[in-house]
C-alpha cells in the first residue's frame, strides 16, 4: 500500500509541475520577446553607422540577419498569443459539476454514472465528477467543445488504478483516462507506476 501511495504521490507531484510549467509558459515567452526586441534595437543602433563603410555583400548580410531577428520576433509574438489564447479557453471550462451537466450534459452523464462504474453502483459525487473532467486533457477541452471532448474519450475506459477485486474504489482518484484495449488487456492486475506515468503524460 505504501508503494501505491508513492506512486500516486508522484503522479500528483508531476501533474503540479506541469500546471506550474503551463501557467509560467506564458510569462517566459513574453520574456524572450522582450529580449528578442532589446536585441534587435541594440544591434539596430549601434551597427547603424558602421553599414555604410561595409561593402555590398557585407550590407546584404546584415540586412539578412535584421530578417531573422524580425522572423524571431514575430514567432515569438505568435506564440505568445497562441499561449494566452490556450490559457483563456481553459479557463472558460466549465467549474462545477452543475455547470458541466449544462454546457456538455452527455460528458457529465458519462462522468457521473459511467467511466469504470458497473450496473448497480451509485452514482459520483460532484467532486469526483469534476476530478475526473480535470483528468481529461487541455488539448482536447480547447474552445470547450463537447465533441472534441468526446472524440478523446471514444476510446477510453475509466481505468482503476487498484482493481475493484482487489479492494479498488470507484472514487476519481482510483480511476485514469486510459485506451479499453490496453485497460482489458490489464484485466484485474494492479496499474504500475509505469503505466499509471505513461497514460498521464502521453495520453
Amino acid at each position: 500500500m505504501d508503494f501505491i501511495n508513492q506512486a500516486r504521490n508522484l503522479a500528483d507531484t508531476l501533474k503540479d509541475k506541469a500546471q506550474e510549467a503551463a501557467t509560467n509558459t506564458a510569462k517566459g515567452i513574453e520574456e524572450v520577446v522582450d529580449g528578442i526586441k532589446n536585441t534587435a534595437v541594440e544591434i539596430t543602433t549601434s551597427s547603424i553607422n558602421a553599414i555604410n563603410d561595409l561593402p555590398a555583400t557585407a550590407q546584404q548580410g546584415f540586412q539578412a540577419l535584421q530578417n531573422v531577428g524580425k522572423a524571431l520576433e514575430g514567432t515569438a509574438i505568435g506564440v505568445t498569443t497562441s499561449s494566452v489564447a490556450i490559457a483563456e479557453a481553459l479557463q472558460n471550462l466549465p467549474k462545477t459539476a452543475a455547470e458541466l451537466a449544462l454546457e456538455m450534459p452527455k460528458i457529465a452523464y458519462r462522468l457521473r454514472y459511467r467511466a469504470g462504474l458497473r450496473t448497480g453502483d451509485l452514482p459520483r459525487s460532484d467532486t469526483d465528477v469534476m476530478k475526473l473532467f480535470e483528468k481529461i486533457p487541455g488539448t482536447s477541452k480547447l474552445g470547450g467543445n463537447e465533441r472534441t471532448i468526446r472524440e478523446f474519450l471514444s476510446d477510453k475506459h475509466g481505468s482503476h488504478i487498484i482493481p475493484r477485486s482487489q479492494g479498488g474504489s470507484n472514487g476519481a482518484d482510483n480511476i485514469l483516462w486510459e485506451v479499453g484495449v490496453d485497460n482489458l488487456r490489464r484485466g484485474a492486475e494492479v496499474m504500475t507506476v509505469g503505466e499509471q506515468f505513461y497514460i498521464r503524460v502521453y495520453k
